[in-house]
């Protein structure tokens, strides 16, 4: 892999905010490992859709307090995809996420959260049935709305919860490949250097340019040592419309194992 590639993926935006405790305040750890399918069609490759099965991992943090939860994951999948006419490709994507829930005080069964969240993944992908162009990759980040519906409840005499967290990125910036290369527009004068050429290949984007959504239900059993396993299923749509249209939806069931610090 090139090295702005890793440099895609190393430059982030700041994402750590600082805090306020309310009261107890929880930390946990999460680990996840799970299977499923990702269908990618990226216009400036192939017209067709590339569809494939395979696996996916993560690494999560999260902090909560009586009114406010913060999320961090880490999370990489790995698979083969294929078109209607066979042809192949090797499909990496890492990406890291954060979640800033504040609680809804209401008188309910329910728990309610409401806040903001961004998304920063970098996807690696080679074409086998490609030449001098088979390696590509793209980079975004991406910024907006999060929410999170959680209800406990107890069956045989186990604590159990339900949780369904869901978000809608609506603003962002992206690093793509060109049509005809390997590289993204800004690398191909050479006359750039390393950083004006990454810093000349990023666009921003608006709500209703392009759309990154997902949702997350989930329901986990809890031990009497306040750990937890819980059983997930990861749902994500991306859309972005230009310089050529993307799209990729992945869904992913998860097995996780929380553990509190």
């Amino acid at each position: 892999m090139k090295r702005y590639q890793f440099l895609q993926f190393l430059i982030c935006p700041m994402l750590l905010f600082a805090t306020q405790t309310y009261g107890q305040t929880q930390h946990q750890i999460n680990t996840s490992l799970g299977v499923g399918q990702t269908a990618l069609r990226d216009q400036s490759m192939s017209p067709l859709a590339y569809v494939g099965y395979g696996l996916a991992g993560g690494l999560s943090y999260q902090r909560q307090t009586d009114s406010k939860t913060k999320f961090f994951q880490l999370s990489f999948s790995n698979l083969g995809i294929s078109n209607s006419s066979g042809n192949s490709c090797s499909f990496t994507s890492f990406a890291f996420k954060n979640y800033s829930l504040y609680a809804i005080p209401k008188e309910s069964n329910y728990h309610l959260a409401l806040g903001w969240s961004n998304n920063n993944f970098l996807n690696y992908y080679q074409n086998h049935g490609y030449g001098n162009f088979s390696e590509r990759s793209n980079y975004f980040t991406t910024f907006g709305f999060a929410a999170l519906l959680a209800k406990r409840f107890t069956l045989l005499n186990r604590g159990f919860i339900v949780e369904i967290p869901t978000d809608i990125q609506l603003l962002g910036f992206y690093l793509r490949p060109s049509y005809v290369s390997n590289s993204p527009e800004g690398y191909l004068n050479p006359e750039n250097s390393g950083f004006e050429g990454w810093y000349r290949s990023i666009e921003a984007f608006l709500p209703h340019h392009s759309w990154n959504l997902s949702i997350n239900p989930r329901i986990s059993f809890f031990f009497k040592s306040g750990n937890s396993v819980s059983l997930a299923y990861q749902y994500e749509f991306l859309r972005i419309n230009n310089p050529e249209p993307i799209s990729q939806s992945n869904g992913f069931w998860h097995v996780s194992i929380s553990t509190l610090l």
